[in-house]
């Protein structure tokens, strides 16, 4: 997967942007449009945030593929950081172990919490880990109770740890090992809409089932992000 995939491996950080623009809905309400280019690639992608005056953020992504010379996209969704003292995470989906779209059966949907610390799986050769699917809902929380919960208008999957997704790909397997990592001064959430299955059913093969995999040409995923004061009392 990494090298049928590699064209997707910088993406995030090659995107141009072509156009960004602001509106004002109402008197309570703010619409920023961000549209990018990838150069080198037949791909287009939209971000829209709606900035309501309660607080609420609505986030909008959109990518189109165009033509057919892109291999399947690995994920699809956002990449945030947070500030260290958001260490305690809820959410309702599957768990409490890690889990992925293709290997989630033991993962039972329910409520659980624990700390970003935890939510580390302490592989021998550095991975991709963490992760939770079929999520209705997601918070992260400070000691003093203030908190950053996203939900979606579908389910979705999401990773919380104290390190970057560059920190856990090391540029060959068993090339870092796991006592090497220092754990940010910060929180790496990503909030996907779907990310690909871990594949070898048969234990050699990598190949992925269709349904594990992205196969429309256009995707859009919209979430919303609901700030929490220590004194919020409502929920998603």
């Amino acid at each position: 997967m990494p090298a049928r995939c590699a064209a997707w491996k910088k993406a995030g950080s090659d995107w141009k942007v072509e156009e960004f623009a602001e509106e004002k809905i109402d008197e309570a309400a703010v619409r920023l449009t961000a549209r990018f280019d990838l150069p080198g690639r037949p791909v287009k992608h939209e971000t829209i945030y709606t900035v309501l005056g309660s607080g609420d953020i609505i986030i909008e992504n959109r990518i189109r593929i165009k033509g057919s010379g892109l291999p399947e996209l690995p994920r699809f969704g956002t990449r945030l950081q947070l500030p260290s003292a958001f260490k305690k995470v809820e959410w309702y989906g599957r768990g409490p172990h890690e889990n992925y779209c293709d290997r989630n059966t033991s993962a039972f949907v329910g409520l659980f919490g624990s700390t970003v610390q935890e939510q580390f799986t302490p592989y021998p050769s550095l991975q991709e880990n963490g992760y939770k699917s079929d999520v209705r809902w997601m918070a992260l929380r400070d000691g003093q109770g203030t908190g950053w919960p996203s939900s979606g208008w579908t389910f979705f999957g999401f990773s919380a740890l104290p390190y970057t997704i560059e920190d856990l790909t090391p540029e060959k397997r068993g090339w870092k090992p796991i006592t090497d990592l220092v754990e940010r001064a910060f929180v790496e959430v990503n909030i996907d809409l779907k990310q690909m299955g871990v594949g070898g059913d048969d234990s050699w093969e990598p190949v992925l089932i269709l349904s594990t995999r992205f196969h429309r040409r256009t995707i859009l995923f919209d979430s919303v992000s609901i700030p929490w004061a220590r004194t919020t009392t409502r929920w998603l």
